[in-house]
């Protein structure tokens, strides 16, 4: 392989350093983001014909040619390579020209065969996304782009890829420098692109029907997406795991299996989304339009819309186990069992100019389901709706603590605008409540009194508002003490918007009589949602995917070996709810035997559905890099409480692995008491030991019927073990995870 020296960026430019800025009207200030373009290639490759083909007939083929530039000596009828090399396409190919992989031979890293192995600093400038494709023939992924290497491609559609038994990235594979422009990449078995610890720039790129997730970032990775489209992805749209995402004017929609976005991990993921519509996904667990799920994760969303999304338990719209800043979204139609917009479940949330209509929780909190710490300035909940008289049908407020300043909460008298469970609600005043549930006493506080909103629609900036009517009591009815400068379009704040030459900070997310943000030229539009969407005490609505979306659940364990839309004997982990709008028994999971190797949400008759069982979030990443055993033993046992259910999860191990074994010796047991789901395995594959922390990694039998892999991650924080970690991911289980403090028990590394 040789060593080359690459800048890769944002965009294809004409090279040196660009800054591309993006201008927050949400409130936030502007920021700015250094790209680097790519470089000036030193070489011209011409490709000449369609063939796949490693042959000495005065033809250029597209492996030859990515065969020169890796090696720079000349291949087949392609010229040499030399530095950092441009692939071109000749005029007198087809149009399309589709290049078939056909010279098929998987697991090797030449380009010989299989997928287009990157083994240098490559540019590839296609004529365009409808004008070139590669197709990977079903046999291999597409790109391959090896560590220390640099591919850039531009006006190219990816599709067909498919790397078989339990590899990753089907479509494009990089552990490298990847940028990608004006392109498609589609319909590839497993994942559309997957950055592995690599440092990756979309611009301008649809991902879209692959049975994988669309983006899968992981392992350290950096991930900047900028403008295009990720849809109808089965596993999920972009899924971000130990690893930094920023994602700027994208369009996520329609995807399933973990829903639109996903930021978890047992490590530090960091989630950033600007500008970017979020709708019409759906989730078999949480958050079926973002999900950050992980105590020490970071999540940051400003001015963007996620609307229309489901998830089968908590959180239709927003999901957060850890810390969070909500910045002038707009959050509206969701639905799910418990928190229809935003279920905050443990961290910090920071909410404000956030609007949250029209979502709809069958259990509790149709707008808000609070469970942690919160700070709420200059919200708008309107018409919102959960599951009757005291449910919260804007903010549910659940053994946590929240702060709430110049907040408008109206259009949920049937199920009240805020119900508190015994937590508490503080007010900073200049709070609005259009009936009087929520506790609302501090100075400037209204109850009982309508804010006269008008409809959720385009009123300025870039995400649908409710504005304030003439004569509205909102109207300079809030403080200007920690008042945002701007209001949720960007337009200034305070203002007097009663005429009466003192101005002051309206309530709620919008400002009257704001003067517009100055336009720039780096400002980036949120995608606008198809259908113009009204304010409404219920969740029906023509964008929103059916009403009651609850599904019965289906969690289909599928065979690690295949990443493949095959039918395929599989174990099905099913679950059926009980109708009633009230908690209800946890119903048994059994195991029967089907062809289905995905998961299919089917919808029920009615949205009133009890709190369904799911899996726990998880905690750690779902694919974990695969280490080399170290000598030492490992033992532990005992329980962990399964998160956000009244269950707990019991285990019992032993590990050993000393030099020169083939593998590690010992055994596992472990029960899901909620689930009835039972793991025993008899020996590892894997016995990783670093310091306090240990990686388990090895197959065993659920219930006595099914094999699958599985990983442990456990914590030795010392005695007496009250403080000590177990957690346990089984992905072939739609995911499967649990874990967290033991609840009594000890683990010790030896």
């Amino acid at each position: 392989m040789k060593l080359k020296l690459a800048l890769i960026g944002l965009a294809i430019l004409g090279g040196g350093l660009a800054l591309v800025g993006i201008s927050l009207a949400g409130g936030g200030s502007l920021r700015t983001q250094t790209s680097i373009a790519p470089l000036a290639a030193l070489a011209n490759i011409t490709v000449d014909t369609i063939t796949d083909s490693i042959a000495d007939d005065g033809q250029c083929s597209l492996r030859e040619a990515i065969l020169s530039a890796n090696s720079d000596i000349a291949t087949g009828g392609c010229a040499a390579g030399n530095g950092a090399d441009t692939i071109g396409f000749a005029s007198s190919l087809p149009q399309p020209a589709i290049f078939t992989l056909t010279l098929i031979g998987a697991n090797e890293d030449a380009a010989a065969t299989g997928d287009l192995d990157i083994a240098s600093v490559i540019m590839i400038q296609g004529p365009g996304q409808d004008q070139m494709i590669v197709d990977g023939n079903g046999t291999d992924r597409v790109f391959d782009v090896l560590s220390g290497t640099n591919l850039t491609v531009s006006g190219v559609t990816v599709r067909n890829g498919n790397p078989g038994a339990g590899a990753e990235g089907s479509g494009i594979r990089s552990a490298a420098r990847l940028t990608i422009s004006d392109s498609l990449i589609t319909s590839n078995q497993g994942n559309g692109v997957t950055n592995n610890g690599g440092t990756t720039a979309l611009t301008n790129v649809n991902v879209l029907n692959n049975t994988g997730y669309g983006v899968y970032n992981l392992v350290q990775g950096t991930l900047v997406y900028t403008g295009g489209e990720v849809s109808g992805n089965q596993k999920g749209g972009v899924y971000n795991t130990v690893a930094t995402a920023t994602l700027t004017g994208i369009s996520v929609i329609n995807n399933t299996g973990a829903g639109g976005i996903a930021n978890v991990g047992s490590a530090t993921s960091r989630l950033t989304v600007m500008n970017s519509l979020v709708k019409g996904n759906s989730s078999a667990t949480n958050g079926g339009g973002i999900r950050s799920d992980g105590v020490q994760n970071v999540a940051d969303i400003r001015n963007s819309t996620i609307s229309s999304n489901q998830a089968a338990s908590e959180s239709g719209g927003v999901f957060n186990f850890g810390t969070m800043t909500l910045i002038g979204n707009t959050i509206e139609n969701n639905l799910a069992v418990t928190g229809g917009g935003i279920d905050h479940f443990d961290g910090q949330l920071s909410m404000s100019n956030d609007t949250l209509s029209g979502n709809s929780a069958s259990d509790n909190g149709g707008g808000l389901y609070n469970r942690g710490a919160a700070t709420l300035t200059n919200v708008t909940f309107a018409g919102n709706s959960a599951n009757g008289l005291g449910t919260g049908g804007n903010l549910f407020n659940d053994t946590a603590s929240i702060s709430i300043r110049n907040t408008i909460v109206t259009g949920s008298d049937i199920d009240g605008n805020c119900f508190n469970s015994e937590g508490f609600v503080n007010s900073l005043g200049h709070n609005l409540d259009g009936g009087n549930t929520c506790g609302f006493t501090g100075a400037g506080d209204l109850i009982n009194t309508n804010p006269m909103l008008g409809s959720l629609q385009d009123n300025g900036g870039p995400t649908f508002t409710l504005a304030l009517l003439a004569g509205s009591p909102a109207i300079d009815g809030g403080t200007n003490s920690n008042c945002p400068n701007t209001d949720q379009r960007g337009y200034s704040r305070p203002a007097d918007g009663n005429r009466d030459s003192s101005p002051l900070c309206d309530i709620g997310a919008y400002e009257v009589a704001g003067l517009p943000p100055t336009p720039t030229g780096t400002a980036t539009t949120t995608p606008s949602p198809t259908n113009t969407p009204t304010q409404t005490s219920t969740a029906t609505s023509s964008n929103t995917p059916t009403e009651t979306p609850t599904p019965t659940r289906t969690l289909t364990a599928t065979p690690s070996s295949t990443d493949t839309p095959t039918s395929t004997p599989t174990a099905t982990f099913s679950s059926t709810p009980t109708e009633t709008p009230t908690e209800s028994p946890t119903p048994t999971r059994t195991f029967t035997s089907t062809p289905s190797p995905t998961y299919t949400p089917t919808s029920t008759p009615t949205a009133t559905t009890s709190s369904t069982p799911t899996e726990t979030p998880t905690h750690f990443p779902t694919s974990t890099p695969v280490p080399s055993s170290t000598t030492g033993k490992v033992t532990g046992g005992g329980s962990v409480q399964l998160s956000g259910r009244s269950g707990k999860a019991t285990f019992g191990f032993n590990a050993q692995y000393s030099s020169g074994d083939p593998f590690p010796r010992g055994n596992l047991q472990f029960v899901d008491h909620i689930n009835d789901l039972r793991l025993n395995a008899s020996s590892f594959d894997i016995l990783s030991i670093d310091g306090d922390h240990a990686i388990i990694m090895g197959t065993g039998v659920v219930n006595g019927e099914v094999t699958v892999d599985f990983t442990l991650n456990v914590y030795d924080h010392g005695e007496p073990g009250s403080s000590d970690q177990f957690f346990i991911n089984i992905p072939e289980l739609d995911g499967y995870s649990a874990g967290g403090t033991l609840s009594g028990g000890n683990i010790m590394i030896h």
